[in-house]
């Protein structure tokens, strides 16, 4: 399944214009950049609470900053999560629902990762 069928964030509920979703991977990258900017731009101190951490280049803080908030929602691919919204551009619109324990995709990512650092 390409990635380009999995959504990160929908219009459930809303009623006023735009897109009925937002794909994951474009949310994704998204994020990333408004993070890289916000340490370039030191909104918030972000670059600061990085200086701290010993990443004293605020280039490469931008750049690890980034990294990290492009995973952020890496939960949001699981099929539990995929299923709260359908639309019928999105493969997962056809399949049946399947019942799942509750876990909310912050969850499911820190899962993810535990399973990549082994």
């Amino acid at each position: 399944m390409s990635i380009y069928h999995y959504w990160g964030k929908s219009r459930r509920g809303e009623t006023d214009g735009g897109d009925d979703y937002h794909l994951l991977c474009w949310h994704s990258l998204d994020v990333a950049a408004v993070g890289y900017w916000m340490v370039i731009k030191n909104i918030y101190f972000i670059d600061h609470y990085l200086k701290k951490l010993g990443i004293q280049d605020k280039e490469h803080a931008a750049q690890f900053f980034a990294w990290i908030l492009c995973w952020h929602d890496i939960g949001k691919f699981a099929h539990s999560f995929q299923q709260l919204y359908r639309h019928e551009a999105l493969n997962i619109f056809n399949e049946p629902t399947r019942h799942y324990e509750k876990i909310a995709h912050t969850t499911l990512g820190i899962r993810v990762v535990e399973l990549l650092a082994k």
